[in-house]
């Protein structure tokens, strides 16, 4: 009987862990439900009035947020979802809801505001991974005491990712991702993300 005992313990405490990482993770995958959804509802939902749009931006507020949210393509919401999902699994002791959800929605809002700031040269915006790589960086720096070597990984990756597009820029994104790359989102992103971080910090501190 004690084989059996062991069994059912190491089950409940199996639970128990699931049950806190769903917990943990349900900010993001709230997140990745919504862009899903928009994209299969795309023949429902006009996604152009959900965009980032320099010329209704300030008469329809609402744009600043849920721009981050539709996506162009399967393969952009695809790459997007897949990396929130990596992101979530590899950082899952990192999150909290309430900083998830104060990052996505204030993160969201102050990207916008970032690229109607700094890039006249984006009319239309569309995409999840500008936040996400803010997202990325938050999670990675605050992550970096307890997986140093993941999050200095993803930290490289991030930056690498950055100057080969600034140095390199892809000339083959438009049938995949349905535009070119927005790098300044992408910037943009990791200094809002950076930013988060060092609040989480010193909040943790007090």
């Amino acid at each position: 009987m004690q084989p059996i005992a062991k069994s059912t313990a190491a089950t409940g405490n199996a639970g128990v862990i699931n049950t806190d990482m769903i917990k943990r993770s349900s900010v993001n995958l709230s997140v990745l439900l919504i862009c899903t959804v928009l994209w299969l509802a795309r023949d429902v939902i006009d996604l152009n009035q959900l965009q980032y749009d320099r010329q209704w931006l300030w008469s329809q507020p609402w744009r600043l947020l849920t721009c981050h949210f539709v996506h162009f393509t399967w393969q952009h919401v695809g790459f997007n979802v897949a990396g929130l999902l990596l992101l979530s699994i590899a950082f899952a002791p990192e999150q909290h809801p309430l900083y998830d959800a104060g990052f996505w929605l204030i993160g969201g809002i102050t990207l916008s505001i970032f690229l109607y700031l700094s890039a006249a040269n984006i009319p239309i915006y569309r995409g999840l991974s500008g936040v996400l790589y803010g997202y990325a960086t938050y999670v990675a720096l605050v992550g970096w005491r307890s997986t140093p070597v993941i999050s200095s990984l993803a930290i490289l990756f991030i930056i690498g990712r950055v100057i080969s597009h600034l140095l390199w820029p892809p000339t083959d994104t438009v049938a995949t991702l349905g535009g070119d790359i927005a790098v300044s989102a992408h910037i943009g992103g990791m200094v809002f993300g950076s930013l988060w971080a060092a609040l989480r910090y010193s909040l943790r501190r007090h």
